[in-house]
C-alpha cells in the first residue's frame, strides 16, 4: 500500500523573553487491504513568555487541533474448513446433534429436505456458526473444541470465496470492513501553564487544560456465510457518536529542602477534573433502515412488508420505478436485507448484481445506518485527587536516596443530563425528584435509573523506593507500589432501574414460564428453579443475588529489586531487575453466569418473555465478577552500548517465568474451564522477549554522514485468549500469538542542495516479510517501506 505524510516544525525566538513554536502534519495513507485509508491533519502552536528579567515567572500556552478519519479492517479469516464442509454435506451425526433426527436414525433417514433444514440452521455467520460449533463438539465428543484454530498457527491473510462458476478465489487484500464504515476523531486541546519561583526553596506551578473531543463511527464487518460465496455486511453493524468536554485544574508546590545534612524535595499538589460526556447513536439502535436500498419498492417486497416506511419522490429507488432491483447469481430478485446480508463478491457484476464494469460493489452501510438520533444522552462527573511525593538523599555524597508518594482520588457522578428530543427538550438531572413537573414518559427518563447516577467512589495508591550507590558506577534499588482503578457498574451488569426491572418481572409473570416442556401458567414463573409469584418477590430475588451491588475497585501490588550500572565513562549503561506484579478484582464478564441466567433467554435455553417483548431473546443480565487474582513475575534487562560517538547499540529482553491466574471464584480447578484458566499463561504475556538495535554513522570518506541501522525483535509463544473458541483446556491445541523474529532496517544520508540541508531516510519494517501475530488474531503488517526527507533551515 502507499501513503503520503508531511510534517512541519518551526521554532522562532521572538525576543529574550518570548518564543513561538508551530508544528503540524498532514497524512493521506492507504492500507494493506482494498479500500483502507487514513486521512487527517494536526496543528500545534505553542507560545512561551517570561515577563521579568529575573526569570521567576514563566507562562506557556499550548494548543492542539487534530482531525482524522480512517477505515481499517482489523479482522481476519477465522473460520475452520469443517463449517463449510458440513454445510456442503450435512451427515447423520450432525442432524442428530441438531435434534432433526433421533439417536435411532440411520443414514437411510437422511433426506434432502432435512439437509436443507440443517443448512438453514448453520448458514449465518453469527448464530448459525455458533450452532455449528455446538453440534461439532457433540459429534466429536469434545466440549472444548474451538472453532478459531488455524492449522499452521498463523491466521491466513485475506479471504476465500467462490466465483460465479463455483471455483475458489483467494483474495489476499480482502477488506473485512463493510463499505461505508469509518471512525473519525476531532480533538481540540488548550493548555495554560504558569510557573512561579518566589524563593530559592519554593516553586509553584498551575496548569489549566481544556479538552473537547468528538468521535463518530459507522461500524460493521463482512462475515462469510457457510455457502462460501455470500457475506453478511451488517453483522456487528452500528453507529456511535461521542462528545466529551473536560476541564482540568492542577496546582503543585515544590519545596527544596537542605536540613540536618539531608537534601530533598517535597511536592504537594492536587487535581480537579470535570468531565461532561454526551452519547448519541443511530435512529434505530443496531437495526438497519433499508428504504434507500434497491428493491425496497418492489411489489413483492412491499406486499410482504406493509408496515415499511413510505416516502414520496425519488430517493434513488423511485416508487414510480419498482423494477429498480438487484438480482443474485441465480437470477432471483434480492430483498434489500439480502443485498446486505448476502453480499456476493464472486458474482461478476458484468452480468450480475452488485456493480458495473465487472467490479463488485461492497454495499455501503451509510445508506442503512443513520448516526444522529433524537435522545442525546449525557453524563457529568468530577474526579479530584491530592498527592504528596518526596525524594530525600542521605549519607556521604548522597549515596542513599529515598522516594515515597501517596495519592488519594475521589470520583463523583452527577446524574444523567439527557436531552430527550435534541436539541429542543431536556429535563434536568434531578427531574426524578419532581415527576409532576417532569413526567418520565414525556421526558423519556427513568426515575430509578437517574436517581442511581448520583454517587461517590474513592481509592488510594502509594509508592516507596530506596536506591543505594555502591560507587560512582553501580547502584542498587528496591521499590514497592500499590495501584488502583475505578470499576464502574454493578455485578449484574444491568441498569439499576427499579421501574424497568419491575416491568420486566411483570411481563414474566404474565407469560408464566414454568420450565422445559411444562405448560405456561400466568401469574407465576420459574426463574432458575425459584418460583416467582409477585413483582416484589422477583425484585427482592434480584437484589439478594447481588445483581445491583456496586463493583469493587481493581487494585494492584508491585515489587521490584534491581541493579543499575554506568561503566567505562557512560559507554555501557545497563539496568537489571527482578519484579512481581499482582492485579486483583479486575472487572470481567462472567460468561458462565450469563449463560445460566434464565432471564437471558435463548442464551440459557429458557425464555421467560413473550415474542415481541423488549426483554425477549436478549441478554438482560451481563453478570460480572471481580474476584480474579493475576500475577506476573520475571526478570528484565536493558543495555545501551556506545563505544564510540558514531555507534550505538541497544539490547533488552525479559524472562517472565510466571504469568498466571491464582484465584477466580467463577472457575473450579480440575475442571475443563478451570484447567483452561489456571493451567495456561495470562493472555499476551510471552515467556521470553529479546530486542536488539544498532546504529552506525560513517564519519569520514565518501560515506561521511551515512547512517545504517539494523534491528531485531523476538517473542516466544503467547496465549491470545483463554477461551474454548481458541484453545483447549490443556493448551496442547489452540491459537497463539508471538513466536516470531522480525527484522527492521534503515539507512539515512544528509546532503545539501542550493543551500538547503536535507536528510533522506529509507526504512524497511519486517524485512523478511514474516507472517506473525502480535497480541491479536489479525496479522501484523507485512513488509513495508517508508521514504522520508527532512529539510532543515
Amino acid at each position: 500500500y502507499d501513503g503520503q505524510k508531511i510534517k512541519y516544525d518551526h521554532n522562532a525566538i521572538l525576543s529574550d523573553q518570548a518564543a513561538l513554536r508551530v508544528s503540524g502534519q498532514w497524512t493521506d495513507d492507504g492500507g494493506e487491504r482494498v479500500g483502507e485509508y487514513e486521512k487527517g491533519y494536526s496543528i500545534s502552536p505553542a507560545f512561551t513568555y517570561i515577563p521579568f528579567e529575573s526569570g521567576k515567572v514563566k507562562f506557556t500556552f499550548d494548543m492542539e487541533y487534530y482531525e482524522a478519519k480512517r477505515n481499517r479492517s482489523e479482522f481476519q479469516w477465522i473460520w475452520p474448513d469443517e463449517w463449510f464442509q458440513t454445510y456442503d454435506n450435512p451427515t447423520l451425526p450432525y442432524l442428530q446433534a441438531a435434534g432433526l433426527l433421533d439417536a435411532t436414525a440411520t443414514d437411510a433417514d437422511v433426506t434432502v429436505a432435512l439437509q436443507d433444514d440443517y443448512r438453514a440452521r448453520i448458514f449465518n455467520s453469527n448464530v448459525g456458526y455458533g450452532r455449528f460449533v455446538t453440534d461439532h463438539r457433540i459429534v466429536l465428543g469434545d466440549s472444548t473444541w474451538g472453532g478459531y484454530r488455524p492449522s499452521s498457527g498463523v491466521m491466513p491473510r485475506g479471504a476465500w470465496y467462490l466465483d460465479q462458476n463455483g471455483a475458489e478465489v483467494y483474495q489476499d487484500d480482502f477488506n473485512f470492513a463493510s463499505g461505508g464504515t469509518y471512525n473519525q476523531n476531532q480533538i481540540r486541546t488548550l493548555t495554560y501553564d504558569l510557573e512561579v519561583n518566589p524563593t530559592d526553596y519554593l516553586s509553584l506551578r498551575y496548569v489549566y487544560t481544556n479538552d473537547r473531543n468528538h468521535f463518530d463511527a459507522i461500524e460493521g464487518r463482512r462475515y462469510v456465510n457457510a455457502d462460501r460465496h455470500t457475506f453478511n455486511t451488517v453483522q456487528a453493524g452500528d453507529t456511535t457518536q461521542y462528545d466529551r468536554e473536560t476541564e482540568n485544574h492542577q496546582l503543585d508546590a515544590i519545596f527544596d529542602l537542605d536540613v540536618f545534612g539531608i537534601n530533598g524535595k517535597v511536592m504537594v499538589g492536587g487535581v480537579i477534573t470535570d468531565t461532561f460526556q454526551h452519547y448519541g447513536g443511530n435512529v434505530t439502535g443496531s437495526t438497519p433502515l433499508y428504504f434507500l436500498v434497491p428493491g425496497y419498492n418492489d411489489p413483492t417486497y412491499a406486499a410482504n412488508n406493509p408496515d415499511r416506511i413510505t416516502l414520496p419522490g425519488n430517493f434513488g429507488n423511485s416508487a414510480t420505478h419498482p423494477t429498480q432491483v438487484l438480482r443474485g447469481r441465480d437470477g432471483r430478485i434480492l430483498t434489500p436485507e439480502e443485498i446486505y446480508t448476502q453480499f456476493d463478491p464472486g458474482h461478476d457484476a458484468g452480468g450480475g448484481i452488485f456493480g458495473f464494469a465487472g467490479k463488485a460493489i461492497n454495499p455501503d452501510l451509510s445508506k442503512v445506518y443513520l448516526i444522529e438520533r433524537n435522545p442525546y444522552d449525557g453524563y457529568k462527573g468530577t474526579q479530584d485527587a491530592w498527592y504528596i511525593n518526596t525524594q530525600f538523599s542521605f549519607l556521604e555524597d548522597d549515596r542513599l536516596s529515598l522516594i515515597a508518594g501517596y495519592r488519594k482520588e475521589q470520583s463523583k457522578s452527577k446524574g444523567q443530563w439527557l436531552i430527550a428530543n435534541w436539541p429542543w427538550f431536556g429535563a434536568p438531572p434531578d427531574a426524578y425528584q419532581d415527576q409532576t413537573a417532569y413526567p418520565p414518559s414525556a421526558w423519556n427518563y427513568s426515575p430509578s435509573y437517574t436517581a442511581g447516577l448520583f454517587g461517590t467512589d474513592e481509592g488510594d495508591s502509594y509508592n516507596v523506593g530506596l536506591s543505594y550507590a555502591i560507587n560512582d558506577e553501580i547502584s542498587v534499588y528496591v521499590t514497592h507500589s500499590k495501584t488502583f482503578k475505578f470499576n464502574a457498574g454493578n455485578y449484574g451488569g444491568v441498569l439499576a432501574d427499579k421501574e424497568r426491572l419491575e416491568r420486566m418481572i411483570q411481563e414474566a409473570l404474565d407469560f408464566g414460564y414454568q420450565g422445559p416442556s411444562v405448560p405456561n401458567a400466568p401469574g407465576s414463573y420459574n426463574y432458575n428453579g425459584t418460583i416467582i409469584t409477585s413483582v416484589q418477590q422477583g425484585y427482592d430475588d434480584i437484589v439478594a443475588r447481588g445483581a445491583l451491588d456496586d463493583l469493587q475497585n481493581e487494585e494492584g501490588l508491585n515489587y521490584e529489586i534491581g541493579l543499575k550500572t554506568s561503566l567505562n565513562d557512560n559507554q555501557l549503561v545497563s539496568t537489571l531487575s527482578i519484579f512481581r506484579g499482582e492485579r486483583s478484582d479486575e472487572r470481567l464478564d462472567d460468561g458462565a453466569a450469563q449463560l445460566a441466567d434464565w432471564y437471558n433467554g435463548d442464551r440459557s435455553g429458557h425464555e421467560l418473555f413473550p415474542v415481541g417483548s423488549e426483554f425477549n431473546n436478549r441478554r438482560n443480565f451481563r453478570w460480572r465478577t471481580t474476584g480474579r487474582l493475576n500475577r506476573i513475575e520475571g526478570f528484565e534487562f536493558e543495555t545501551i552500548w556506545s563505544p564510540t560517538p558514531n555507534f550505538q547499540a541497544l539490547v533488552n529482553g525479559s524472562w517472565l517465568w510466571e504469568a498466571a491466574t491464582l484465584e477466580d471464584p467463577t472457575r473450579t480447578k480440575d475442571t475443563p474451564a478451570g484447567d483452561l484458566l489456571f493451567n495456561n499463561r495470562i493472555e499476551n504475556v510471552p515467556e521470553f522477549r529479546f530486542n536488539f538495535f544498532a546504529n552506525y554513522t560513517f564519519t569520514e570518506g565518501v560515506l561521511e554522514g551515512f547512517t545504517a541501522g539494523l534491528g531485531m525483535r523476538h517473542s516466544s509463544k503467547a496465549v491470545m485468549n483463554r477461551n474454548f473458541a481458541y484453545m483447549n483446556a490443556d493448551g496442547s491445541e489452540g491459537f497463539y500469538t508471538g513466536d516470531y523474529t522480525v527484522f527492521d532496517a534503515n539507512i539515512s544520508y544528509p546532503w545539501e542542495i542550493i543551500g538547503l540541508n536535507i536528510t533522506t531516510q529509507f526504512q524497511v519494517s519486517n524485512l523478511t516479510d514474516e507472517k506473525y501475530h502480535e497480541g491479536s488474531y489479525v496479522l501484523s503488517p507485512a513488509r513495508n517501506w517508508t521514504l522520508s526527507n527532512t529539510l532543515s533551515f
